[in-house]
């Protein structure tokens, strides 16, 4: 028995009472034959878990067994979510990548006002110390340059 036999046979017995027929089975080989029988059956599968109510009597969608279209839409559904997932997990990895690299250098600006900063927590009596009050101003002076540097670069990029 071969996959194709083995898919039908599968499908008919999930929908006991709506059997595929071999004529029908015959005529849906050729547009499924191209995808491997596990995606086939993924499909399948999609649709059988398809809650939304259809119909007159209000039933699931899976309730009813597959369309030929039915079960090629919930393959393509399967392969755009496949793809999706695929494409942020490498959007993710190629993030991971470039923060390793290390990512946007520091501006001058912020170095020199961590070294300010680590300067001003030196204990009393330091050669090095540096009051957290002279600290502060000039970092808040770096900051300036800083934010003046960056609407000069802003301002020369617009123009």
């Amino acid at each position: 028995m071969d996959e194709w036999e083995r898919l039908v046979l599968r499908l008919n017995a999930n929908y006991p009472g709506q059997q595929v027929e071999p004529p029908t089975a015959a005529e849906w080989f050729g547009p499924l034959s191209s995808f491997p029988a596990s995606e086939v059956w993924d499909g399948i599968d999609r649709h059988r878990r398809d809650l939304t109510p259809t119909g007159p009597d209000g039933r699931p969608a899976g309730h009813w067994a597959p369309t030929l279209a039915g079960i090629l839409a919930c393959i393509d559904a399967n392969w755009r979510e496949r793809s999706a997932a695929r494409r942020e997990l490498e959007a993710r990895d190629r993030r991971a990548a470039r923060n390793r690299q290390g990512g946007v250098p520091m501006p001058p600006e912020t170095r020199e006002a961590l070294a300010l900063l680590e300067r001003s927590k030196l204990m009393p009596g330091h050669p090095d110390r540096l009051e957290p009050t002279v600290a502060r101003e000039r970092i808040e002076a770096l900051a300036e340059q800083l934010g003046e540097r960056v609407d000069a670069a802003e301002a020369g990029r617009l123009s």
